[in-house]
């Protein structure tokens, strides 16, 4: 397939994949900035687990857990992979670490357990606690950095052949900006403010943020971008 007016996908090849899909027919090339890798751990004993990944819940089960009990869960994929997991029930929030907390502070049991990534945040926890609830945590697995695009991409980067660059996270974002000069994309797509930052810092622009951020909302801001770039160029490569 031609590079020429690609959106770089910046996900793990599974998730890339299914996002390539949606956007089809906008040509697509993936990179991988990280990998997940589970890691062993040792899990507490709780009367529910939190999750703020679908990987979470993969390395929770990786490492000896059990779907028995509440799961609380960050989002919609996060949820959907919890009740495949056989967790009932299985309590959803609006999308965002925020959403999460103010469903745990309204109803959860006291005793948790955060299976989470070892680049994740523990503010979860310290805001919990800090409400008197007794949260432990388990580092289930890690997103591994892959180190620069492979040549195939690397060729497309310096032939201009890639108009958007995406960032689903703030550590991808700051895994793109070392490696991906700011003139060599049109535009980046981010899927929150946080992800946003490392890039405008880096002198990316436009950066798009997703309305909503999920992968529905980063498909939506994507389309909207690259039609914008299909506009000024004046053709389409579609």
């Amino acid at each position: 397939m031609s590079a020429a007016g690609a959106v770089l996908l910046t996900r793990p090849a599974p998730e890339s994949r299914a996002v390539a899909e949606e956007l089809a027919p906008i040509p697509c090339l993936t990179w991988e900035v990280t990998r997940i890798a589970h890691r062993a751990a040792a899990l507490p004993e709780a009367e529910a687990v939190v999750f703020t990944s679908r990987h979470g819940v993969a390395g929770f089960l990786g490492a000896g857990g059990r779907a028995e009990g509440p799961a609380w869960c960050v989002g919609p994929a996060t949820a959907a992979a919890a009740r495949a997991a056989g967790f009932v029930p299985v309590h959803e929030a609006g999308g965002t670490a925020a959403d999460l907390l103010a469903d745990l502070r309204a109803g959860a049991p006291r005793r948790m357990l955060y299976a989470r990534g070892a680049d994740i945040s523990a503010d979860l926890r310290a805001a919990l606690e800090g409400d008197g609830l007794e949260v432990r945590e388990a580092v289930v697995y890690a997103a591994e950095e892959t180190g620069p695009p492979p040549p195939d991409i690397a060729r497309a980067l310096e032939a201009g052949g890639v108009w958007i660059v995406t960032a689903w996270s703030a550590r991808g974002a700051r895994i793109v900006a070392r490696h991906v000069g700011a003139g060599q994309v049109r535009a980046a797509v981010a899927i929150s403010d946080a992800a946003a930052g490392p890039l405008e810092e880096a002198g990316f622009a436009p950066v798009a943020r997703a309305t909503v951020p999920d992968r529905d909302g980063m498909c939506a801001a994507i389309r909207e971008q690259f039609a914008a770039l299909q506009q000024s160029a004046g053709k389409s490569v579609v």
